[in-house]
């Protein structure tokens, strides 16, 4: 998903939670944080998106045991909003893969299957798209989508998880906020995979799944992981 698409989920989860501004700029950033990954050296996606089956450290469970229920019990406000965002960024992430199998397999099946110069074509003309579709989104609601992006780029820093430093995630916020929102070096004028909709459909579904993550990790923190 893109950074635009993660800033629309959390910014609807702030509507959906009735919480006030000043969780904004906290659940921005923990939105796009775990992509920071992108301006470092040697850290591994895997170590922040929590996708592992097996891998201590780099699994869902390890991300809800040790950084979401400690904030959702924690009593700060801005903890909670970041690591609410962290968790928004995991949701969407899943939900686009699964949406993308569902909805675009022969797309799917093609990138996994292609030989590797095809597939590579395949993907950026893919990401080209994702890009017209930002576009799109930002022409839709350009207002609302710039108050997003100055509250991005005046976000404080506070909270991180290892091996990404504040530093990072401050590098990768000023990035996003100067550059892709919404991009402007897209190359597609007639997209040929993606829609608006098809996009729309998989942000509204990562909303659901993650109120849902949140309102039992929020039952899991208030009874100390046991919840019968």
């Amino acid at each position: 998903m893109t950074e635009l698409g993660h800033l629309l989920v959390a910014d609807a989860l702030l509507e959906h939670l009735r919480w006030s501004d000043r969780r904004r700029s906290s659940l921005y950033l923990g939105g796009i944080a775990p992509d920071a990954y992108r301006v470092t050296i040697g850290v591994d996606y895997r170590e922040v998106h929590f996708r592992s089956a097996r891998h201590p450290g780099q699994r869902l469970t390890d991300f809800l045991r040790t950084y979401l229920r400690p904030a959702l019990a924690g009593g700060d406000a801005e903890a909670e909003a970041f690591f609410a965002g962290w968790l928004s960024h995991i949701c969407t992430d899943y939900v686009w893969r699964q949406h993308l199998r569902a909805g675009l397999p022969e797309l799917w099946q093609m990138v996994v299957t292609a030989p590797r110069l095809e597939a590579v074509a395949l993907k950026h003309q893919f990401y080209d798209e994702c890009d017209w579709v930002d576009i799109q989104l930002h022409r839709l609601d350009g207002a609302h989508m710039e108050e997003m992006r100055c509250v991005l780029s005046e976000a404080e820093v506070r909270f991180t998880i290892p091996p990404l430093q504040c530093s990072d995630i401050y590098r990768w916020r000023q990035q996003v906020a100067d550059e892709m929102l919404p991009p402007s070096n897209y190359t597609v004028d007639a997209p040929q995979l993606l829609t608006v909709e098809f996009v729309q459909q998989a942000l509204t579904q990562a909303v659901e799944e993650t109120l849902g993550m949140l309102a039992w990790e929020s039952k899991m923190a208030r009874s100390g992981g046991e919840v019968s």
